[in-house]
């Protein structure tokens, strides 16, 4: 059976609330490119909203549909772009994680790669152990007055 096939039998299956989040993550992997070409970082970064005050079950869940659904897209979403929209999918529902920036260790010669973390532990499927965290943005629920 072709991926895009799985894909959508996947998609049919899921709750209606992670259906809507699929799409948003889609639309979102395609948008964030060009918003990343125009703008700085640190103005991509969701603002602090009101919200369900998400648990970190549901952020995990959020993380991985989003790393799905990059995963059957014609084109391959940066870790940015990825972290990026998992930052703005958690944000969106009140919930907590940090975005964090990374280069390899000096020895292997440099690159760079950006994931989130949720309660201070990775929400990436690739390993993050080896890279060194270089920055880090708190994305947490505004405060209630």
């Amino acid at each position: 059976m072709p991926a895009a096939v799985r894909a959508l039998a996947a998609w049919v299956g899921l709750p209606a609330r992670e259906q809507r989040l699929v799409v948003t993550a889609a639309l979102l992997l395609g948008a964030m490119p060009l918003a990343l070409s125009v703008c700085p970082l640190p103005r991509l970064l969701p603002r602090p909203r009101k919200g369900h005050g998400a648990d970190s079950a549901w952020a995990r869940r959020a993380a991985h549909l989003v790393h799905a659904t990059a995963t059957v897209l014609p084109w391959a979403p940066s870790c940015l772009t990825r972290a990026l929209v998992i930052s703005h999918v958690v944000a969106r529902r009140g919930g907590t994680c940090t975005l964090v920036l990374g280069a390899s260790r000096p020895s292997e010669g440099f690159a760079a790669h950006a994931w989130i973390e949720i309660e201070g532990q990775p929400a990436d499927p690739s390993p993050v152990e080896t890279w060194h965290p270089l920055a880090r943005w708190s994305i947490e629920p505004a405060s209630s007055p």
